[in-house]
């Protein structure tokens, strides 16, 4: 059970689930450039810096271990990353990354800065928080793979239980805590896209621009981004009959 329990503790770090998940469904919605750019900003200023910060901490006995799980030692650690998910969303937003990018990365600061408080009382599970928060906000593409990520979460929360770096008040905690920026972000998103999803699966090598209109003509054209010299291929569908 141990040896399960810390393969998907593993999988499930905040630091390797959020990069491969937010790289999918940029390369899913945004075309190769657009990803490279945004996961390089993201990368460059918050994963990576974060990731060597935890490294140097573990390796020199200031953190017990990787996961930061002792509760007085992740006081050091959540104002860090607040600095570096602001200075990260600024740079998205500047460079006019896509704005559901810019959303999340702002939510999820607020969620890191509450989890921050409430860490003085609880100590929340982040493995938890964040994967629940990563579950809803990715409804907005597809609902089958916000509830297969949602039973991931469940999953991640018995391991953290199982491997005794929370207890099962802190990974409910972390769950409560994720599962309400989540409902911020859906809220929000919706507020500024009526028109609700994106697209119509998680993953798909096609992405559209679509009239308000629902019974209007859909545009679909792959791939989004192209060269002045490369073909692109668009269909339309729709069409009044005559």
């Amino acid at each position: 059970m141990n040896k399960i329990a810390k393969v998907i503790s593993i999988v499930g770090h905040p630091l390797l689930f959020l990069p491969i998940l937010i790289g999918l469904t940029l390369i899913s919605l945004e075309g190769i450039r657009t990803s490279i750019q945004s996961l390089g900003i993201l990368a460059g200023l918050s994963i990576i810096p974060t990731t060597i910060w935890v490294f140097i901490k573990t390796k020199n006995g200031s953190y017990t271990n990787f996961d930061v799980s002792n509760q007085r030692q992740r006081r050091t650690l959540f104002p860090f990353i607040i600095i570096l998910l602001t200075l990260t969303t600024f740079v998205l937003y500047i460079t006019n990354m896509p704005e559901y990018l810019c959303l999340g990365l702002l939510i999820c600061t607020g969620l890191i800065l509450i989890s921050f408080f409430v860490n003085f009382k609880i100590k929340s599970s982040l493995h938890v928080s964040m994967t629940a928060y990563a579950a809803l906000c990715i409804s907005f593409i597809s609902i089958s793979l916000s509830i297969g990520l949602f039973l991931f979460t469940i999953s991640i929360a018995w391991s953290r239980v199982v491997l005794k770096r929370h207890s099962v008040l802190e990974v409910c905690t972390g769950l409560l805590l994720g599962s309400i920026a989540g409902f911020i972000f859906i809220n929000m998103y919706q507020a500024e896209n009526p028109q609700g999803k994106l697209s119509n699966s998680a993953i798909t090598s096609c992405t559209f621009i679509e009239t308000i209109s629902t019974s209007a003509p859909v545009f679909k054209v792959f791939p989004k981004e192209s060269f002045i010299d490369e073909p692109v291929n668009i269909s339309v569908s729709r069409l009044a009959s005559f």
